[in-house]
């Protein structure tokens, strides 16, 4: 009776559905108009899913998906700092391991 739903979710890069621990969600805020990693998961609102995979990100940054995904125009500034951002995250989510 206590058993653990396995969500998956879609990547938008690869439009495969993997399990959703192996994904990174991003979160839009449509009045602020703004785009956060959402790392836990757990933000309320629309959000979109890419696979935790170096490769993927320079796609998923170079062809904007998030403006696709989101219906909206990100800048590239806002890209910029989200790269940053997933890196730094990312990275230190490394170091610790």
């Amino acid at each position: 009776m206590n058993e653990k739903n396995n969500y998956s979710r879609k990547c938008v890069v690869t439009n495969k559905i993997f399990p959703i621990d192996e994904l990174i969600r991003f979160d839009y805020n449509k009045i602020e108009n703004k785009v956060t990693l959402d790392l836990e998961k757990n933000k309320k609102g629309r959000g979109c899913y890419l696979l935790n995979n170096q490769e993927l990100w320079t796609i998923f940054f170079s062809k904007k998906c998030l403006n696709r995904s989101f219906k909206t125009n990100l800048s590239s500034k806002d890209y910029e700092v989200l790269y940053k951002e997933l890196e730094e995250v990312l990275w230190r989510k490394k170091q610790t391991e």
